[in-house]
This record gives C-alpha cells, sequence and structure tokens, in this order.
C-alpha cells in the first residue's frame, strides 16, 4: 500500500511539473505576451493530427486512445484531487499576501488565463 502511495504522490508530482513546465514554455515561446505559439483555433489533438498528417481513421484512433488516457488518469488523481486543489489554493493565497495590488490584478489575469487555457484541454 505504501508503495502504491509513493507512485501516485511521484505521479501527481510529474504532472504537475509537467503541467508548470507546459505553461511556462508557452509564456516563453509566446514572448511573454500570452500570445499562443500554436494555432488558437485548433485543439491540440488536431493540431497533432495535421502535424501527423493522420487519416481519418488514424485521427479516430488517437482521439480514442486519448480518451481512455484522459479517463484513466482522472481515475488515477480522484482520491487526491481534493488536496491538490487545496495545495494549489493555499500557494496561490501565499501569492497573493506578497503582490503589490498591480501585479495581483496581472496574476488574476494569468489564472484566468490558464483557467481558459484548462477549459480547453481538461483540468490542470
Amino acid at each position: 500500500m505504501r508503495s502504491r502511495q509513493t507512485a501516485s504522490m511521484f505521479l501527481l508530482g510529474a504532472l504537475l511539473t509537467g503541467g508548470v513546465l507546459g505553461f511556462s514554455a508557452n509564456r516563453v515561446f509566446a514572448g511573454g505576451h500570452g500570445k499562443p505559439w500554436t494555432d488558437p483555433q485548433k485543439t491540440a489533438r488536431a493540431q497533432l493530427a495535421d502535424r501527423l498528417d493522420l487519416t481519418p481513421a488514424q485521427r479516430e484512433r488517437v482521439d480514442s486512445i486519448l480518451d481512455d488516457r484522459h479517463r484513466q488518469m482522472t481515475e488515477v488523481l480522484k482520491p487526491v484531487r481534493p488536496r491538490m486543489d487545496s495545495i494549489r489554493l493555499n500557494a496561490r493565497a501565499q501569492i497573493r499576501r506578497i503582490l503589490t495590488p498591480a501585479q495581483e490584478v496581472e496574476f488574476e489575469a494569468v489564472l484566468k488565463e490558464m483557467q481558459a487555457d484548462s477549459g480547453k484541454g481538461g483540468r490542470r
């Protein structure tokens, strides 16, 4: 049981790190202005399919694989989601306490952008 918890926490850490790195990379490649470096009109799946020049049958299979992955990851994270949410909210509260009013306004804008982005491709 202990090794399962350790593995779950490692997976959680990897997912969180990946989310932060992805958000940071987007900011770097977008020149720090929040402009996406990929086509904002296309989902990540559509961009992948276009880049790989997938056939319609391949697109359907990839969508199915990614849907299954999403379901599995949701199940793995379900027991730790409340703790993750608590950690995220606590960190945001700590950050807000050290920001100037102008920085806090910008911080809220960043959070809204992240929320909008996560609504397109799943929860972050």
